[in-house]
């Protein structure tokens, strides 16, 4: 069997894009918060046709909360944190805190938790504003304090939206803990004959505590890389999960197996005289 790398790059750049069109869409509900990181700008793709954010929770100014996207932040410097939110279209958002942990966060998202709206722009914690341009101000974040934040696309546009800190580095500024990202990038060999051997392998963002990977032949596989599986008769998938002290994620590296080929020999004649031939 012969495998160009062309056709090994294209499956791993779609299994990449399934993986983030799925990691998107986890953060749709407020138990799946994306986590951010205030070290590099967030861009991701505007949740579309996602309808309203789930019923239960006081969502303060947000007349309507149309294709939601939750995100947790855990603070790694004490100071005022301003996130800017903007996409080509009306944007909205919310944001709570502080919580000392994520535990049972979403039963306590209502207005004792909601950061405030102060005059003078001291802190900014809710706008249903027309704007495609949003500011969420948080003021004397403390080290270790979690807050989430729900951004909706009102307009239901397909655009991208991005966050980011525009005080970063300034005077009395805070930070993130971007330890709390979960990040895995698994890979597989192959492709493979029936019967044959691969190998999987990952790389991990480096606050993951733990990663199991799970799959036929693999009994929860804590290593990380160079994991051997054997004996495939078809393409399996294999998927790898991790955790940091703070949000846990997952990924999968299909082991792609190509079958046999099967060979058909039909004779274009039956019939031939003694010491004949005949084509086949």
């Amino acid at each position: 069997m012969i495998c160009n790398n062309r056709t090994i790059f294209f499956v791993y750049f779609l299994l990449t894009i399934i993986f983030c069109s799925s990691i998107h869409a986890q953060n749709s509900i407020c138990a799946n918060p994306t986590p951010f990181c205030t070290d590099n700008p967030m861009n991701f793709p505007a949740a579309v046709g996602a309808g309203q954010a789930q019923a239960g929770i006081n969502y303060g100014c947000l007349g309507s909360q149309p294709n939601p996207s939750w995100f947790f932040m855990q603070i790694g410097s004490s100071g005022t944190i301003r996130i800017n939110i903007s996409a080509a279209q009306d944007v909205d958002f919310i944001a709570w805190g502080p919580f000392a942990s994520l535990n049972n966060v979403c039963n306590n998202l209502n207005p004792g938790s909601q950061i405030p709206n102060a005059p003078g722009g001291l802190s900014n914690g809710c706008s249903f504003s027309g704007s495609p341009t949003e500011t969420l101000i948080i003021p004397n974040a403390v080290v270790g304090q979690f807050y989430v934040v729900l951004v909706t696309n009102f307009s239901g546009a397909t655009q991208n939206i991005t966050m980011n800190q525009t005080n970063a580095n300034g005077p009395g500024a805070g930070a993130t803990n971007c330890g709390v990202i979960c990040t895995l990038t698994p890979v597989a060999s192959g492709p493979i004959c029936p019967g044959g051997s691969a190998t999987l392998s990952a790389t991990t963002g480096t606050s993951i505590t733990s990663y199991t990977w799970t799959g036929p032949g693999l009994n929860n596989s804590t290593s990380l890389t160079n994991i051997a599986v054997s004996g495939m008769t078809a393409s399996t998938t294999y998927t790898l999960m991790g955790s940091t002290a703070a949000a846990g994620c997952q990924a999968t590296a299909v082991v792609t197996v190509v079958p046999f080929p099967i060979y058909n020999v039909t004779p274009l004649s039956t019939a031939v005289c003694q010491n004949g031939s005949f084509l086949a």
